[in-house]
């Protein structure tokens, strides 16, 4: 059967029902809802969860315009994306500004089914190839690595920003399939859905700016299988072959200026506010050399676990170095398949946009700008899967079609793809119920993991178990001295285990990693109160004030103590 004729087979048809692309993509939806389902019972994660919606009295709030404003203007999390912020504000009031998980889960899973979805429909559209879409946005459906996406709330602006990212792609397929010149009366349909693209292109921004790297996208699906770059003689059916029009590729980057011009003032506000609330790293703790081999390896990492999704943590932990011999050969290995994917732009020009879809997409996570202590994390993969996915359905249906396969085989092959994917995805699902098994999990399958020391620790005095508690928050202590928080809880559960005269060192240590901490000094003075400790006591209440001039509780302390606050 030749890939022609195939392709015709697979070609839109308004029959067939399910078997429609709209039909394949209703399913994948409620696969990816059956899948992610038991997440609606999950409990919030103190990673990130707190600040981003059970504990932020903004959200839990709900949609007003004293909402709107603050979402507009925070920089809370570190990030401007007030959408997302806004759609946290919707959950607060479904959920009756309960804090209940259920809704934030249950919007999440739904914003993935529909991502799905979209990119069954987008792929097809590109391509005509109904199948091959359909397994590819499967694979992206069920594969494991993007479970964190979708089960953490926090990683709202994940499924979010990537849902104005397809909406945005598919906005402009329409807008190449009517581009001005090749149908003059189709001009004004052909600028309404190029405004719809860049407006959700906006849209996307405002969720998580990750998506910065859209307008070299749509430069990527002009090559393949847009086919809108004269010259290049793609061996492939899709658009172009139907007759789309070729140009020269500069036309193209020009045609694209508004969406660069996002795209900059995108990568602007995030860096500023990145700076201004002390996330990016500077080059003293995470020096460029260090920097550049872990990039390197990172995307290494990120192709061994599209591959084989084991061993996936929640936090990976920043590693010391690398070794030269491993991250040399993994450069090698990313410049060879870079040059595989030039050289054989016209045979396989699949591999050419897949590939550079995932290198390009990761650009603005992959560290070169470190905010933040993880290594990387398997939320960054969401988006440059889908390159992979391109790579893997389109050339292993080539590859099986020249080995000319049965149908059934090839159909039989991508099932077992989809349930393989599915079962691994439910397990590691099960590990995000709480913290206790998300964090167990992580400590199990990295090493030196300070993050899931401290995190777990807080889960054990949650539940009542404060001599396990120290224990992690020691291991935590012993990986990074310099955290105020793990100093900190140590503290507070070292009181509670009556071990006071260590609690206060411990409450020391954290001022000493940051002197303007105000609970801690608050917790202090607090001890050291009930000790007799009445001079100390008072000077800490008054630091704590210093830092926080609004503690109504140590005021009421120091009024006790028969002294004002100056």
């Amino acid at each position: 059967m030749s890939a022609k004729s195939l392709q015709k087979r697979s070609s839109p048809s308004g029959r067939g029902g399910l078997a429609t692309p709209a039909g394949l993509a209703v399913l994948l939806a409620l696969l990816g809802l059956a899948l992610y389902w038991p997440a609606t019972g999950f409990e919030f994660s103190r990673f990130d969860d707190q600040t981003y919606y059970a504990q932020n009295e903004r959200v839990q709030a709900g949609l007003s315009w004293n909402g709107i404003k603050w979402a507009l203007g925070t920089d809370t999390a570190s990030n401007w994306h007030p959408l997302t912020w806004l759609s946290l504000m919707l959950d607060a009031d479904l959920g009756d500004g309960l804090g209940d998980a259920r809704v934030p889960h249950f919007t999440n899973l739904v914003l993935h089914s529909l991502n799905g979805a979209l990119l069954l429909l987008l792929l097809w559209r590109m391509t005509g190839a109904k199948w091959r879409s359909a397994l590819a946005a499967g694979l992206f459906t069920v594969h494991p690595l993007n479970v964190e996406s979708v089960a953490w709330v926090a990683e709202r602006k994940n499924v979010l920003s990537q849902f104005f990212f397809l909406v945005s792609l598919l906005a402009y397929v329409r807008y190449a399939k009517t581009a001005p010149g090749r149908n003059p009366a189709e001009a004004e349909t052909s600028k309404l859905f190029y405004r719809a693209s860049l407006g959700a292109f906006a849209l996307a921004l405002m969720s998580k700016p990750m998506v910065v790297t859209l307008p070299f996208v749509l430069l990527l699906l002009d090559v393949w299988p847009l086919q809108r770059v004269s010259g290049l003689g793609a061996g492939v059916s899709g658009l172009g072959a139907r007759g789309m029009g070729f140009d020269p590729l500069g036309w193209r980057w020009r045609e694209k200026w508004p969406f660069f011009a996002l795209s900059l003032l995108g990568c602007s506000v995030t860096y500023w506010v990145q700076w201004r609330t002390n996330a990016v790293q500077t080059a003293d703790v995470f020096p460029l050399a260090g920097r550049l081999a872990n990039a390197v390896i990172s995307y290494e990492r990120y192709l061994d676990k599209a591959f084989w999704p084991v061993d996936l943590a929640v936090f990976y932990p920043y590693p010391g170095g690398w070794p030269a011999l491993r991250v040399g050969l993994a450069a090698v290995g990313l410049g060879l398949i870079s040059l595989a994917a030039v050289w054989r732009l016209r045979q396989t020009p699949y591999l050419f946009t897949g590939w550079f879809w995932f290198l390009g997409t990761l650009v603005p996570v992959i560290g070169l700008v470190q905010a933040g202590k993880q290594a990387m994390a398997d939320r960054y993969a969401y988006l440059p899967l889908i390159g992979i996915f391109i790579v893997v359905v389109w050339g292993g249906f080539e590859c099986l079609n020249r080995a000319k396969l049965p149908r059934a085989a090839l159909f039989l092959l991508a099932g077992l793809c989809l349930a393989a994917g599915t079962v691994a995805a439910r397990r590691q699902l099960g590990y995000w119920r709480n913290d206790g098994t998300l964090f167990s999990h992580a400590l199990a399958v990295t090493q030196n993991n300070e993050q899931a020391e401290v995190t777990l620790g807080a889960y054990l005095e949650k539940v009542n178990e404060p001599a396990e508690a120290a224990r992690h928050y020691r291991a935590a202590v012993a990986l990074d001295a310099s955290d105020k928080n793990a100093h900190f809880d140590l503290a507070n559960v070292l009181g509670d285990l009556g071990d006071v005269e260590t609690s206060l060192k411990e409450y020391r240590a954290a001022l000493r990693c940051d002197p303007a901490f105000y609970p801690a000094h608050y917790n202090l003075a607090y001890e050291l109160e009930h000790l007799g400790r009445r001079e100390e006591a008072v000077a800490e209440y008054r630091a704590a004030l210093r830092f926080k001039p609004d503690l109504a509780a140590a005021k009421q302390h120091l009024a006790g103590l028969g002294v004002t606050a100056e």
